[in-house]
């Protein structure tokens, strides 16, 4: 039986020179040394590049996924594919139908919100968010609520 240079407690043959326990001490301890994984980057470079190489392409592949996946509901929601998004973002020189602040050029739920009419599905154009809010609180009847309250005297 060995003895694990770190505890003291006897350590089965098979077995590095430390207990399972020391040897996932803490990430300081780990990275104050190059041992495990460090260890292996520099004896294999080239593998790592490789492997690091396969990561980022899996990335760039989940990246291309979501945004594929954005034009995907864009077109079902509102019918509208990419080249008449853009054609829209161009006409309205990239700002918003309303207040005029700059837009992303791409629909995101944060940035740029495609304005339609909920009865007849069309789209309006591209608005804000918080454009987009206000015109949905006067289209849901609370404008005169929204005005009366703008109205109320200071505290």
């Amino acid at each position: 039986m060995k003895i694990c240079i770190d505890c003291g407690v006897q350590v089965s043959e098979i077995s590095t020179a430390r207990c399972i326990r020391c040897a996932n001490r803490t990430p300081e301890r780990r990275a104050a040394s190059p041992t495990g994984n460090a260890r292996w980057r520099e004896r294999h470079p080239e593998k790592y590049a490789a492997h690091n190489a396969a990561r980022n392409k899996r990335g760039r592949d989940l990246e291309n996924k979501r945004i594929s996946h954005r034009w995907y509901l864009v077109r079902t929601r509102y019918g509208i594919d990419k080249a008449q998004f853009e054609n829209l973002f161009r006409i309205q020189l990239g700002l918003c139908a309303i207040c005029k602040i700059p837009l992303d050029p791409f629909p995101s739920r944060k940035k740029t919100y495609i304005d339609h009419n909920h009865i007849t599905g069309k789209v309006r154009g591209l608005l804000c968010p918080s454009c987009n809010i206000a015109v949905a609180a006067f289209e849901n009847g609370k404008a005169d609520a929204i005005r009366a309250y703008l109205n109320i005297p200071n505290l």
